[in-house]
């Protein structure tokens, strides 16, 4: 064997190993500054932050429809949101007048209100739940994710919403590459929506069960990972 390749294999060997557990290490700390950070909000706040989600969905959804509903935008869901499809939105924007863009613009604003709405409303609700569980429990652990998965999915929204001004400020020369990350925030926003809606109903209703079952015993539930 070569000396000179040995003594380098070894030296790069030195510098590699610690990666790993550097990486470890990194990830530990920003889990547990996460958790502190999740178990540092009392739930008397979490209910207030659930009310102020659920008054602020109630007032931005028919604001949101009503706009949009008055910019007589022809987009579908599927082909606009969700078609990556720069062309689509181009031809649907080609029809609109400077008083629909208008609306279509205040719409997608007034839509801040709606995913800081829901955004609030996972949040919270999904904290408040995951405390029904046990401490270092599957349940908790899996509460607490969802808990930032619902805030990301009102981060992606917001981004979505960025992308598609963009386009709308601009609906005849805009780049078509816009319709990408546009639909990709929003694929994202949409999965990231149905699987923290899809625990908050599973937790709730385990909980719910629980209480009925069991209505002396601790409201701590037991589910170990």
């Amino acid at each position: 064997m070569n000396p000179l390749y040995h003594a380098s294999d070894q030296r790069t060997s030195i510098i590699a190993a610690p990666v790993p557990e550097q990486l470890n290490k990194m990830i530990k700390k920003t889990l547990n500054r996460l958790k502190i950070h999740l178990e540092s909000p009392s739930n008397r706040s979490l209910k207030l932050q659930l009310v102020l989600g659920i008054v602020l969905m109630l007032v931005s959804i028919p604001a949101v429809i009503n706009s949009l509903e008055k910019s007589n935008y022809p987009g579908e869901l599927e082909r606009t949101q969700l078609g990556f499809d720069g062309e689509y939105i181009r031809e649907c924007f080609s029809g609109m007048s400077q008083e629909e863009f208008k609306m279509f613009l205040y719409g997608n604003l007034v839509d801040y209100l709606f995913l800081a709405s829901y955004g609030l409303i996972f949040f919270s609700a999904s904290l408040l739940l995951a405390r029904r569980f046990s401490e270092n429990s599957l349940g908790r652990k899996i509460g607490y994710s969802v808990t930032v998965l619902g805030a990301l999915a009102a981060v992606s929204d917001g981004f979505e919403n960025i992308f598609i001004i963009t386009m709308a400020s601009n609906p005849v020369g805009f780049p078509i590459w816009l319709a990408i990350p546009h639909s990709v925030f929003a694929s994202i926003k949409f999965n990231l929506m149905y699987v923290s809606a899809a625990w908050i109903g599973i937790a709730f209703c385990f909980t719910l069960v629980r209480r009925m079952l069991a209505p002396v015993s601790s409201p701590v539930i037991e589910l170990e990972a």
